[in-house]
């Protein structure tokens, strides 16, 4: 998933964030979360930033299933510096029309 992220094409890019999605909300147990939060949130911000809107998009849903599949409320704000990101993300794919 990780060299996904990394990927010379957009569908990889993409496809990476959707698995981060699925796998937050149905495999990743509280324990993996909080050892890989700082990994995790570092390809979060990287694909924030991502050059395609579309993986931007990706980013974005995969960010807010795996905060929302967190229950310790001090592991998630953990994440407030990608919010900036989240923010520019929403931003971005509403003047582009991007669902």
């Amino acid at each position: 998933m990780v060299q996904w992220a990394k990927d010379s094409s957009t569908t990889g890019r993409e496809f990476s964030m959707y698995l981060f999605e699925i796998l937050s909300d149905n495999h990743m147990t509280p324990e993996e979360i909080t050892n890989f939060k700082n990994d995790i949130m570092s390809i979060f911000a990287e694909s924030l930033k991502d050059r395609e809107v579309s993986v931007q998009v990706a980013a974005l849903k995969a960010t807010a299933a795996f905060l929302t599949s967190i229950d310790e409320e001090e592991v998630v704000l953990s994440f407030t510096k990608i919010i900036p990101g989240l923010l520019g993300t929403l931003v971005t794919a509403l003047n582009t029309d991007e669902s």
